[in-house]
C-alpha cells in the first residue's frame, strides 16, 4: 500500500506484548519501533514542528 503520496508515514509500533512482528513487517512500514522511547526519538528526528498558531 503506497500512502506516502498522500502525506501518510506508515509506521508500525511493535512494542506491544501482543505484537505480531511478522505480520508488521510484511505490511512493509517505513519505520519501526520496539519500544516507546526508539519511537519518541525517532519524532524528534524526522517531524518538523508545527509552526502554526
Amino acid at each position: 500500500m503506497k500512502l506516502q503520496g498522500f502525506g501518510v508515514i506508515p509506521l508500525a509500533a511493535e512494542w506491544s506484548e501482543t505484537a505480531t512482528i511478522d505480520l508488521l513487517e510484511s505490511a512493509r512500514p517505513q519505520a519501526s519501533f520496539t519500544t516507546v522511547a526508539a519511537f519518541i526519538s525517532w519524532i524528534k528526528q524526522n517531524v518538523e514542528p508545527s509552526t502554526t498558531a
